[in-house]
């Protein structure tokens, strides 16, 4: 009975024991925690895993970092998990951060003095809708942060969408570790393209997104001012209508002055209430094949790998507009892993792509000339596409040259300019004013001025261009935008950092004899299994 006692607290105390060693382990391993960082991410691209290039902003801080967050809590979908997310994030700069940055987080909902204190910072309130208890409400909301780092703050005034978090987080970090004014991207005007530095209707809401980063300015050429000095990159984005040779030659002379340019082209210009395209042409192709870059005539399409368009649809008696997806939206389905641009990308819907070939001068001279994207196996290249009805591009035709297509290229290096040799274009002269006299009678001079331009033969060393021979998808890919300004001004960092979205991959093309295959193995598979199961099961209890 005596040993049977010694051996029960015997028992005890070893249980007791080993409750204390994992009590005390479990506190050990915390504290010494509080300076790791760990997180398990399964998915591809590592999309919630803070990227090099943000870790190595973060070592460059000499002094503390304060993000003011102000942000209410128990919003209603799709905003519930916001504040979860971003101070999960917040959390983990922190984390990496070694010491050097502090969160405060506050919601001004319930107190007027938190509320003035965000609006200082430049934090307005939006009207949502927000949770309380048994009922939801609209509501009077803060989902914006302040970052101060010494005597400079940068403010997220709205973080509505997520899925740019680490690049507007860390876009924001650098802006304040570098200091600077922001660099100004010109867009080309007066052609029919979407003038973006206006912002007027849908284009506003892009134009402040990418305002955040740069500086945006509309750009007319052809009166003999050429491109602005005070242009850091100019985009040509979607010209539909012809440039005069005047124009050609000041964007022509503002790459050879070491100038990146961003040519986005368009060859077909869809009317969407006649469901007709007509063909457009607006003279930059000249440019590029002075630059090494063709644009073919034709138009690439894919009756595998398409996107979808908004069009009108009949249904009954009415006419909805419904989303469809239609082979005039092949997807670039293939990257280059070389550029920074275009690593990691899984797919790009490019609605009228034409298809690029780099002649071999691009690639002398010591210029280079990057592939960057690619359409798919099944994409086809057409001579002629008259409506944007899907139905019309059912079935191939005895003209289509079979893909993939170069869709996407990026050119550096010195560059020929496209009027070597030759005389500058006369400039048109603007009319006078009412009460003015022209300078050019003052001063007994040349109207525009054009013969006494000094012409740059050759671009520098180093000189970038962005060719792509699609435009319309790119006010519709605000990521991409954003990365190809990244990468025409030279900011590698933001462009490492470029928003990363978890995607599904695509799914992998199979041939009819293949999907047939997989069709019976789903229909008889898990009934096979279930008969292999009982006769494995007869045979056990046969031998037992």
């Amino acid at each position: 009975m005596a040993e049977s006692m010694k051996s029960r607290k015997s028992l005890l105390f070893n249980a007791w024991t080993t409750l204390a060693l994992l009590f005390l382990i479990g506190v050990v391993a915390n504290v010494a925690s509080q300076d790791v960082f760990v997180r398990l991410d399964l998915t591809g691209d590592r999309s919630f895993t803070l990227g090099p290039a943000s870790r190595e902003l973060l070592d460059k801080l000499q002094d503390k970092l304060t993000v003011r967050v102000y942000f209410a809590d128990a919003l209603a979908p799709p905003y519930h998990e916001h504040a979860r997310k971003l101070r999960d994030k917040l959390e983990e700069y922190q984390a990496h951060a070694g010491g050097r940055m502090e969160i405060v987080w506050k919601d001004p909902g319930a107190d007027p003095a938190i509320e003035e204190e965000a609006r200082r910072f430049g934090i307005q309130s939006n009207q949502l809708q927000v949770r309380d208890r048994s009922k939801v409400e609209l509501r009077k909301v803060y989902m914006g942060a302040a970052l101060v780092y010494r005597d400079r703050q940068e403010v997220l005034p709205f973080l509505a969408d997520l899925s740019t978090l680490e690049f507007d987080i860390s876009r924001s970090v650098k802006a304040l570790i570098e200091g600077g004014e922001k660099k100004t991207v010109g867009f080309l005007t007066g052609h029919g393209e979407p003038d973006l530095a206006a912002g007027q209707g849908q284009l506003q809401s892009i134009k402040a997104k990418i305002e955040e980063t740069y500086r945006l300015v509309s750009v007319k050429l052809g009166e003999g001012k050429g491109v602005p000095e005070e242009v850091d990159a100019l985009v040509v984005l979607g010209a539909r209508q012809p440039l005069t040779d005047r124009e050609k030659f000041e964007i022509d002379q503002y790459a050879m002055r070491g100038g990146p340019v961003a040519f986005f082209v368009t060859q077909l210009s869809p009317d969407m209430r006649q469901l007709r395209v007509q063909k457009s042409k607006s003279g930059v192709e000249d440019l590029l094949a002075t630059y090494g870059v063709t644009v073919q005539p034709e138009t690439v399409i894919d009756r595998e790998q398409m996107g979808v368009m908004p069009m009108p649809v009949r249904r009954g008696p009415f006419t909805l507009q419904a989303r469809v997806s239609t082979p005039l939206i092949p997807l670039a389905t293939r990257f280059s892993e070389d550029s920074l641009l275009t690593k990691g990308m899984k797919a790009l819907p490019l609605p009228f792509a034409s298809p690029l070939q780099v002649q071999e001068a691009a690639r002398k001279d010591g210029r280079e000339a990057t592939e960057l994207a690619w359409t798919s196996e099944s994409s086809v290249a057409v001579q002629r596409v008259a409506s944007l009805d899907p139905a019309t591009l059912k079935d191939p035709g005895p003209d289509e040259e079979p893909g993939p297509f170069t869709v996407g290229v990026a050119l550096k290096g010195a560059f020929p300019s496209a009027w070597a040799g030759k005389e500058p274009p006369e400039a048109a002269t603007a009319a006078p004013k009412p009460g003015e006299t022209e300078l050019t009678e003052l001063l007994g001079g040349k109207e525009g001025g054009g013969s006494d331009d000094a012409i740059a033969a050759r671009a520098p060393d180093g000189s970038r261009m962005l060719v792509f021979g699609a435009s319309d998808f790119v006010l519709g890919s605000l990521d991409f935008l954003q990365a190809s300004l990244d990468w025409l001004v030279l900011d590698d960092t933001l462009l490492a950092i470029r928003p990363k979205q978890a995607m599904s991959p695509l799914l992998k093309e199979t041939t009819e004899g293949q999907r047939a295959a997989i069709k019976l193995g789903n229909l008889l598979g898990p009934s096979g299994l279930l008969i292999l199961y009982g006769a494995w099961r007869a045979r056990r209890r046969a031998r037992g």
